[in-house]
């Protein structure tokens, strides 16, 4: 899956990441180029606005919840949290780690049941 440089997150993380109602406007497309390639941080900050303010006149609708999660691990599993964005429950998995138990350091002796002794009288 290749990304686009409108949404360049999702060839990364293999999922649409921005655009969720399938949005489509050459002219707002046309600003946000001018504006990824602007030097000028007034200019480009100007750019930004512009584009805000257009995508908040043609939005259709706003999403206004997420898609529950569920998840389910062992407790030896560590730094596993669900992630209230759009990345899910795979957010930090390369920070996951499981933990081993630490060593036994107490000793067992074994030792014979005692008898008690006969004695010849």
């Amino acid at each position: 899956m290749q990304g686009s440089r409108l949404d360049p997150g999702g060839a990364r993380v293999g999922s649409v990441t921005r655009d969720v109602l399938g949005y489509r406007d050459p002219a707002l497309d046309a600003l946000l180029e001018h504006a990824f390639s602007d030097l000028n941080a007034l200019s480009m900050a100007s750019l930004y606005n512009q584009a805000d303010s257009q995508i908040w006149r043609d939005l259709p609708s706003v999403p206004l919840f997420q898609v529950p999660t569920a998840l389910v691990g062992e407790r030896t599993l560590l730094n596993l949290h669900d992630s209230a964005t759009w990345m899910g429950p795979l957010w930090n998995a390369e920070i996951w780690a499981l933990e081993v138990p630490p060593a036994s350091t107490s000793t067992t002796t074994s030792t014979a049941p005692s008898h008690p002794s006969t004695t010849a009288s």
